[in-house]
């Protein structure tokens, strides 16, 4: 749940506007989010999802303008402008289609997806990449100039990780960009996107030592002498 770049948006906006709730974490490592008791939640098995009263809601995107419709918020995260809302709308269903094109590449080389080759996949990512960064070229922020929003919200903890990762983002000077007004407008989302992005890769050093030891108990017992 906590490395979930999905759930920390959700997360982030409960937090700041001091919404009333109570976390439920599932450990996705071991699979908490596939046992018949969430099944009945989210029929998808996903993360996150809500249950506000009798009443359940699972989508990351659908949760944060839910809660910015139900609760007493910022106006800047989900403005009633209906044009403006409008923008953010209309990226959220950029969004859906394209994340996982953004995603793909790094999916593929981690193994998470293992029916595409690396070349595939890298073409897939720099499409969406090449798309991102034209709609990120744009604005200061994701659909307008003047304040971040739950776009934004949606947007910046997969790009931050991505901007770690060993990918040659030369031909996309945007998105670097982006990810620093972001950081200069909004010093509370740094800090959680950085401390998201520590605990990321302490996951997966903590990974890379358990492989590192398994092959090396392997090696010994290949290199034991058989009695």
């Amino acid at each position: 749940y906590n490395l979930c770049p999905f759930c920390k948006p959700v997360h982030f906006l409960l937090k700041v506007e001091k919404i009333p709730h109570q976390e439920v974490h599932l450990d996705l490592a071991n699979k908490e989010h596939l046992t018949p008791e969430y099944k009945a939640i989210n029929p998808y098995q996903k993360v996150p999802a809500i249950i506000d009263g009798s009443y359940i809601l699972y989508e990351s995107n659908t949760l944060m303008r839910y809660l910015c419709n139900s609760y007493s918020v910022s106006h800047h995260w989900y403005p009633k402008d209906p044009k403006e809302r409008g923008q953010i709308d209309l990226f959220f269903e950029w969004f859906a289609v394209n994340i996982w094109n953004v995603l793909k590449y790094p999916m593929v080389r981690a193994r998470y997806i293992q029916d595409t080759t690396k070349q595939q996949a890298l073409e897939v990512t720099n499409n969406a990449l090449k798309e991102l960064n034209e709609i990120l070229g744009r604005h200061k922020f994701v659909t307008n100039n003047k304040n971040v929003n739950i776009a934004d919200l949606a947007l910046i903890f997969h790009l931050a990780g991505l901007l770690k990762y060993p990918l040659d983002l030369n031909a996309f000077p945007n998105l670097e960009k982006y990810v620093n007004r972001i950081y200069e407008t909004e010093p509370r989302l740094k800090d959680d996107v950085e401390k998201y992005l520590l605990q990321v890769k302490e996951l997966r050093e903590k990974k890379k030592d358990v492989k590192e030891k398994l092959v090396i108990m392997k090696q010994e017992r290949l290199q034991k002498p058989k009695l």
